[in-house]
């Protein structure tokens, strides 16, 4: 009937209410069924239109009725067979007629995330706890949950559109994405003070990196042979160029590099460089970002002054300066 729940909580005895008519003794079988084996054979979801030929039982009783035929009277038919976690197919028989009902106790779900090893599969149950034991099926591959129920799935060097099931031995689902390509794009915000870019001071350029694994940010501390390289050009178009090595890339700070500010400074030119390694083919990936500045663009041109928009108080002032 209706009142019969889609999902029954592993602590309540499980039950069925039926509506019965003209049946004078219902036998009732309950097969339980192993949903690994099940979705490992077949592409189909798992409802009661199961062939249960060749199962057996793994219970199976008879119930007699003494009602009128013509009347119909509402049974609630106790199943004590049917305990813990699992999924359980619950057939009815009676006079030629047949019903069922499929009963699951438990569920499973999963969190995903990346990192540099692959894509995470953390498998969690019904009250949202890791699922230790877990074992997840990808094509003929399997792969075991640790401790704390994560399953790392290796990146490949295509993205490619997967199926795979979850399990934890009495449970399963199919679950269907993409599993990710090793493929890696370094960011960076750079900023440099433009009120301390005057020749022959000392002042500081500051990264802040992101390392992104396909379209996630993940920690940038694999980035390997890290090199900064600067190329400063003055008024006269002369160029100056320098690299700073041994540098480490931190997700959880900035990274601050000094620099001397070269005379007559027109532009500079920062480059972040460095390589990560790859897991899929044991190559190693070339990465880089740069940003550029101009400085005293005024003095490339014929003008000999330009106008700057400043605050004082609650009030705003244009400002006009000469070269």
């Amino acid at each position: 009937t209706a009142r019969n729940v889609k999902q029954l909580p592993i602590d309540t005895p499980a039950a069925l209410e039926v509506d019965v008519k003209n049946i004078n003794e219902l036998t009732v079988r309950i097969y339980e069924i192993n949903t690994q084996a099940f979705y490992r054979n077949h592409d189909v979801p798992l409802d009661t239109d199961i062939d249960l030929d060749g199962l057996v039982a793994t219970d199976e009783r008879a119930i007699k009725y003494s009602q009128p035929a013509i009347e119909r009277h509402r049974e609630r038919i106790e199943l004590p067979a049917i305990t813990g976690r699992g999924v359980w197919v619950v057939d009815l028989v009676g006079e030629g007629l047949r019903a069922r009902a499929l009963l699951r106790r438990g569920a499973l779900d999963y969190v995903g995330s990346f990192s540099p090893d692959g894509m995470v599969f953390t498998v969690i149950d019904e009250k949202q706890q890791a699922v230790a034991n877990a074992i997840m099926w990808v094509g003929q591959q399997e792969f075991l949950a640790d401790s704390k129920g994560r399953i790392v799935i290796p990146h490949v060097v295509q993205k490619t559109q997967r199926r795979a099931i979850i399990s934890d031995g009495k449970i399963s689902r199919r679950l269907d994405f993409v599993q990710s390509a090793e493929q890696y794009t370094l960011e960076a915000g750079m900023y440099l003070d433009r009120s301390q870019m005057q020749s022959g001071r000392d002042t500081r350029l500051v990264v802040r990196p992101r390392l992104l694994l396909g379209d996630i940010a993940i920690d940038p501390d694999i980035v390997d042979e890290l090199v900064l390289a600067v190329e400063a050009i003055d008024q006269r178009g002369l160029p100056v160029a320098f690299e700073v090595g041994g540098l480490k890339l931190d997700q959880n700070a900035e990274l601050v590099v000094p620099l001397r500010v070269p005379q007559q400074l027109a532009s500079i030119k920062v480059k972040l460089r460095g390589k990560v390694s790859l897991l899929t083919t044991g190559g190693q990936q070339d990465l880089e970002t740069e940003h550029e500045w101009r400085i005293a663009e005024i003095g490339r041109t014929n003008q000999v002054h330009d106008a700057y928009l400043t605050k004082n108080n609650n009030f705003y002032w244009i400002e006009v300066r000469g070269r």
